[in-house]
């Protein structure tokens, strides 16, 4: 069930999509409504837009009763970071759930700090037991299918100045398309969750006036669902890929520092961190396009339905006197 009022504040949400307090009001209205797959996707750029350490524990919160271990690992740890004491608790709480006794007692008597990636995309967290060892990669089922997870070993971003004169005239248009390619990939983000927000709002003028009309709510109910997970599956597939185009993008300076005798660091972290993100952007896709296919199919039967509702006398025009 959609939470109360929320049409109100989806509008407001597409309306500015950089406005934090409608993004977090809708963030809480769902975790309050128990869908944290929908919080965690209306959150998840938030510190990109101003948000701060209780959006950021939101995030934490709805990824992690999302499935999303690692994504709720990086938010709380942000959050923690910016002065939340909420997500301190629950970081230590989740350590303490993945086996970290000692980790999660530091982290309760704030003698360690999370070690985050830089770049909400990204997705990566550095995270260590007390004795030195990385954890090992684990894979985990999120809402768009199984997930590969990776904690990776120092897999640290590579500061590289593009006014270094030890850079070649080749290295710096290697970094310039990798950094284009994350710019565009954020972009989509954007576009694809302004598209969700603006989706949910129609659905709901949408189901108002179904139920006026009963005679076609059935199919019509079907096919709006159908989209709507639709819409959140495209943000998910987005995501993926902003992912992806991140760790291309630490991939490359990594290399570049080499290449340019700027600095030293094993490519193997990152060249895992790609390799995962590829291949949960496959998964994405797949799922989409499974997700297609359905909607496809209960549009076919929604359209039907309507036919057979217009012969009956039912209005020709009346499905367009709700805007989109």
């Amino acid at each position: 069930a959609q939470p109360a009022g929320i049409d109100a504040v989806l509008e407001k949400v597409a309306r500015n999509n950089d406005d934090v307090d409608a993004i977090r009001e809708a963030g809480e209205a769902y975790l309050g409504a128990g869908d944290p797959h929908t919080a965690r996707l209306i959150l998840s750029n938030v510190a990109d837009k101003g948000g701060g350490a209780e959006e950021l524990y939101l995030l934490g919160v709805a990824a992690y009763d999302a499935g999303d271990t690692l994504g709720a690992l990086n938010a709380l740890g942000r959050s923690m970071e910016a002065g939340s004491e909420p997500a301190r608790a629950r970081l230590a709480a989740i350590s303490q759930q993945m086996g970290l006794s000692e980790y999660a007692a530091n982290i309760t008597n704030g003698e360690t700090q999370m070690a985050v990636a830089p770049t909400d995309g990204t997705a990566l967290a550095s995270l260590s037991s007390s004795a030195g060892q990385p954890l090992v990669p684990d894979s985990a089922t999120s809402s768009d299918g199984p997930r590969r997870r990776l904690i990776t070993p120092k897999a640290r971003p590579v500061d590289v100045d593009m006014r270094d004169p030890r850079l070649s005239a080749e290295s710096r248009f290697q970094l310039i398309e990798a950094e284009d390619e994350v710019a565009i990939a954020a972009a989509k983000v954007d576009d694809a969750r302004l598209e969700v927000a603006r989706f949910a709002a129609y659905r709901q003028r949408f189901s108002a006036w179904l139920k006026e009309n009963g005679q076609i709510s059935s199919s019509f109910s079907e096919y709006m669902q159908r989209r709507m997970q639709l819409r959140k599956m495209e943000l998910t597939e987005a995501q993926r890929a902003l992912d992806y185009a991140v760790a291309r993008w630490e991939r490359t300076r990594a290399e570049v520092a080499i290449r340019n005798d700027i600095a030293a660091r094993p490519l193997e972290p990152f060249d895992l961190a790609v390799d995962a993100s590829r291949e949960n952007l496959e998964v994405a896709r797949n799922k989409l396009g499974e997700q297609r296919a359905k909607t496809e199919q209960a549009a076919t039967t929604a359209w039907q339905e309507f036919a057979q509702y217009v012969s009956n006398g039912g209005l020709v025009d009346a499905l367009w006197t709700i805007n989109e």
